[in-house]
């Protein structure tokens, strides 16, 4: 049942099958001047339960067309999809997913290297130029190599471009991410996924936090470094230094990845 708050606004318990990742508990404030479409798409690690996805909206999820662009840490997520899709059936993270069940055919994922922060932000701009009548969902994600101690992307380059690119092409989803994360942390990287976490959620953004879905252990504990700095668990990840996704890890993300465009078609 809504209830005014001290600030006039409405609490709203989500209580939608699936579309609420599961379990979260969560409670979405919207000001009763907002529309509900326009509220915020936050996909984190209360996210990553396949099973309270109905089947009903798989086909409405595989039939959105997808272009992602990527570098090293997006080949894991490119193999999980795969995974899902039943195409790796030697592998034991990917028993028990029969094919044809999670369709990506639709969900084009191309990596692009790492020719720094501002090309890839300027790469995404010049793909949806190019190809806006291929695709209905456009993104790109960082690398942890983009924000490695105190460095990190330039914040307002970042969002006066994905804002324009909304602006511009109306009729397209444009999904924001955070920056995944190393083993040790990243001042950088938690300063930046700061910056897009408050955004997203004040403007009604489509959010995907990889970062939240990285440094939480299956059980929802958080894991942080002594400064307080996000980590990604090791369940998720073999290597010591950096934080590319090990088959259980990019399971669990791409798990969450069916959430959002499930979402975005539901």
């Amino acid at each position: 049942m809504p209830r005014a708050t001290a600030k006039g606004y409405v609490a709203i318990v989500v209580l939608l099958p699936a579309m609420a990742c599961a379990a979260s508990g969560r409670i979405i404030y919207v000001d009763p001047g907002q529309s509900a479409a326009a509220a915020a798409i936050i996909i984190d690690h209360n996210c990553v339960d396949l099973s309270v996805v109905p089947d009903s909206y798989l086909p409405k999820a595989a039939a959105l067309r997808m272009l992602m662009r990527h570098a090293s840490v997006g080949d894991g997520i490119n193999w999980g999809l795969d995974c899902l899709a039943g195409s790796k059936p030697t592998q034991s993270a990917c028993s028990g997913f029969p094919p044809g069940k999670y369709d990506r055919s639709n969900w084009r994922l191309e990596n692009r290297g790492n020719p720094g922060w501002k090309a890839k932000v300027d790469d995404l701009v010049a793909q949806t130029a190019s190809r806006a009548g291929d695709f209905d969902v456009f993104t790109m994600k960082f690398c942890y190599i983009d924000a490695l101690g105190s460095s990190h992307p330039d914040w307002e380059y970042f969002r006066s471009r994905m804002e324009q690119l909304e602006t511009d092409y109306p009729g397209k989803k444009f999904v924001w991410w955070t920056i995944p994360l190393t083993r040790d942390g990243q001042a950088g990287t938690d300063l930046f996924n700061a910056q897009v976490r408050s955004y997203c959620a004040a403007n009604g953004k489509i959010l995907f936090d990889i970062a939240d879905i990285e440094c939480h252990e299956p059980n929802g504990v958080k894991l942080t470094n002594a400064q307080g700095n996000e980590v990604i668990s090791q369940n998720y990840t073999k290597e010591i230094h950096a934080g590319h996704l090990n088959p259980e890890g990019r399971v669990r993300v791409v798990s969450a990845m069916w959430h959002l465009m499930a979402r975005l078609a539901g």
